[in-house]
């Protein structure tokens, strides 16, 4: 399956994401290649006749573990998954991302069920509610009244999270239940951030342009957000440099008061062909000494992929 993406899903101490909601594929591909877990190369491929990079994401699709819909099946897959995984002695998670309108179905309910009876504490299962579904608000479609205290109702475990604030959301999923499933409700609201799609409203799940003078207001609007976004990462990377150099500092003088006469010794990660391995094996080892050994060693603690091809720190330089 695509879950190869996320890691080694055999591995035992590992959680595992099952992904519902698949017509948000591009978003999870997009994450992907952010940490570096899929080439941008494969955008080329996206919605594109035979690529398994697809517009409605599948078990096959980078990312994906189960084919879902979101058509509540994601949610009973996960709960055998964890099942089965607690059989197994495994220490990992199983984490379920789905949104509010799979509570529309009966299948969504009847896996809750399940998973609270046979007590699969192991499972939790984050929900975007944002009450919209394709045609329009959900409490002018269907209705589920007060999520939460159904769900509670049920015997699982409730957390209610600001759905734009990931501290929240990270907080809320790590203080997990061991003995029901975990349900970490996340109000969001669509339009938040971006004026423009409210006008839409309440349709908000089919954003088509009647025209090209319409869809360049889209594309201008689109542009100054991604500069905001660009100014702000820089702002909070100048003040993360400013706040490791005061750490790097203090780290060095620490450092300087505890230096001892003794060489340091340097291993290397590198093999013949320049690629990252495991270390040298003992003896294939360099001395760094005084008198600049200090800086030179503090210097590679802070960058540990530098390479020193050759250091002549003797008066001569």
């Amino acid at each position: 399956t695509g879950e190869g993406n996320n890691g080694d899903f055999n591995d035992p101490s590992l959680d595992r994401l099952i992904f519902s909601p698949v017509h948000y594929a591009l978003v999870l591909y997009s994450l992907l290649v952010e940490i570096g877990r899929l080439d941008i190369a494969a955008f080329r491929r996206y919605n594109k006749n035979g690529s398994t990079v697809e517009l409605i994401g599948a078990e096959h699709s980078p990312g994906h573990a189960v084919t879902a819909g979101s058509l509540s099946q994601a949610l009973s897959q996960a709960a055998g998954i964890a099942y089965a995984r607690r059989l197994k002695g495994h220490t990992g998670r199983v984490v379920v991302y789905m949104s509010d309108g799979e509570f529309q179905e009966g299948q969504t309910w009847e896996a809750i069920q399940c998973a609270v009876f046979h007590k699969i504490g192991n499972l939790s299962a984050v929900v975007d509610v944002n009450g919209q579904q394709c045609d329009g608000k959900m409490s002018d479609i269907t209705d589920i009244g007060n999520l939460a205290s159904k769900l509670r109702a049920f015997g699982a475990d409730v957390k209610e999270v600001d759905g734009h604030n990931v501290a929240e959301i990270e907080a809320a999923v790590k203080s997990y239940n061991d003995v029901t499933p975990t349900i970490v409700l996340c109000y969001t609201d669509p339009c938040k951030g971006f004026p423009l799609l409210q006008k839409r409203a309440p349709k908000l799940h089919y954003v088509r342009f009647k025209d090209e003078t319409e869809k360049k207001v889209w594309v201008d609007v689109l542009s100054t957000m991604d500069s905001e976004v660009k100014t702000d990462a820089s702002i909070s990377n100048a003040n993360s440099n400013t706040k490791h150099r005061l750490e790097e500092n203090s780290e060095n003088e620490e450092r300087a008061a505890k230096r001892q006469a003794l060489p340091i010794q340097a291993t290397s990660n590198l093999t013949n062909n320049g690629i990252e391995t495991s270390p040298f094996k003992a003896g294939n080892v360099e001395l760094v000494t005084r008198p600049h050994r200090s800086h030179l060693v503090d210097w590679i603690k802070l960058h540990p992929k530098a390479i020193v091809l050759t250091a002549d720190l003797t008066s001569s330089c």
